[in-house]
């Protein structure tokens, strides 16, 4: 069983965000344990608002990197907000690290969004809440473009996606598959569906496949990650 250490800096977010990682990590078997020293892979949430935290976190990074030379652990990731701030540079510094991931970058994308004043309504919300809180038949359209990877149950979002949209209407998005069953919880901390997965929790949520085709929407250490491209209709 992969053991995985924490080591959270910053702010109170931060330590929340590091919880229901976690949380995510320990529901998929993953053991958790609060010695760096004895994991397979280190995560490292880092802060980068003011000096005094960018430093803290860096030194936290190359600790964590030292336990890959000279200890157990196999595996890096770096989170948080210095990632969203400087991912470019620390990738470019810091190849020993096996994966950066953002934790929260809704603030940041909806300011740039509001800015092309092409949007009737932008909201920050968690996926779900968002829909819950549209009235019936009320899309014509609901589309979620590298969304579903950090959702590892679909079937409550899809429920909810079938109220909103009108007869007719379409539900189109991405998931990262693989090629066994149900959902598994990657090493960057993205959830893979299985096809056979996405398939029955459409029906049973009440939308018809229209579409499904095998299409990466990103890469990683320049391979492409397998990937679905799925299109349901509410019928």
């Amino acid at each position: 069983m992969t053991k995985v250490g924490f080591v959270s800096l910053g702010c109170p977010k931060n330590l929340v965000d590091s919880e229901v990682m976690m949380g995510q990590l320990k529901q998929h078997g993953y053991e958790l344990t609060a010695d760096a020293t004895e994991a397979d892979t280190v995560v490292v949430n880092t802060c980068g608002f003011i000096e005094s935290a960018k430093q803290e976190s860096i030194e936290a990074i190359l600790e964590a990197a030292r336990l890959k030379t000279g200890g157990k652990a196999t595996r890096l990731i770096v989170a948080g907000c210095l990632v969203e701030r400087y991912r470019d540079e620390l990738k470019a510094e810091m190849p020993e690290v096996d994966a950066f991931i953002g934790i929260d970058l809704s603030p940041r994308m909806i300011e740039r969004a509001r800015a092309t004043r092409l949007y009737a309504e932008l909201e920050v919300t968690d996926m779900l809440e968002g829909l819950r809180g549209k009235p019936d038949a009320s899309a014509n359209l609901i589309l979620a473009a590298d969304a579903m990877v950090y959702v590892s149950d679909l079937a409550p979002v899809l429920r909810e996606a079938r109220r909103v949209l009108v007869g007719g209407g379409l539900l189109a998005f991405t998931v990262e598959t693989h090629g066994g069953e149900g959902v598994i919880l990657g090493e960057g901390l993205r959830y893979a569906h299985a096809a056979a997965y996405v398939r029955t929790s459409l029906g049973e949520a009440g939308l018809v496949l229209s579409h499904l085709e095998d299409l990466s929407a990103r890469n990683e250490d320049n391979v492409p990650v397998p990937g679905l491209v799925v299109v349901a209709e509410k019928t």
